[in-house]
């Protein structure tokens, strides 16, 4: 997906600065960078802040390649992704990988909150599959998907 960190801090760049860097300070938008620890400086106000700062990375001691593998496996599964199988995906602890799972859901949910469907809404329930045969466990392997947009 994105590879290298720095392919990720890029990005990360671009998404929380899309029209530059901007001082939380002073909102001046000329800085240098300290690269030792990885900070921009403003040079104005002389304000220090991380590219990580103020977002669910920033007390993370693991790099973003594993952050950006995270969300994209958590995301991008129907069923979610248990904790165990993310460990197991990322190769980290099972208590980093639950600990990564509710960052992530957590910010996922406040989006979602601030989201609000107008107009009509349709709802629709998809039924996938039925009972498998000679089956006594689990008694029903039905799948219900529901889909939901807002129509224009």
């Amino acid at each position: 997906m994105f590879g290298a960190e720095e392919n990720c801090r890029a990005k990360l760049h671009q998404i929380r600065w899309p029209n530059g860097f901007v001082c939380s300070q002073c909102n001046c938008s000329h800085f240098y960078t300290v690269t030792t620890k990885n900070l921009y400086q403003c040079t104005n106000c002389k304000h220090q802040t991380s590219l990580i700062s103020g977002t669910i990375f920033e007390s993370s001691k693991l790099p973003l390649t594993i952050w950006f593998l995270a969300i994209y496996f958590i995301t991008q599964s129907k069923d979610g992704v248990y904790a165990l199988h993310l460990r197991r995906l990322l190769g980290i602890s099972v208590n980093g990988a639950f600990r990564m799972k509710q960052k992530i859901q957590h910010v996922m949910k406040s989006a979602d909150d601030r989201l609000q469907l107008e107009n009509l809404v349709e709802l629709d329930d998809v039924y996938w599959g039925g009972k498998k045969k000679r089956k006594t466990w689990p008694r029903s392997s039905r799948k219900n998907t529901f889909s939901c947009r807002s129509l224009p």
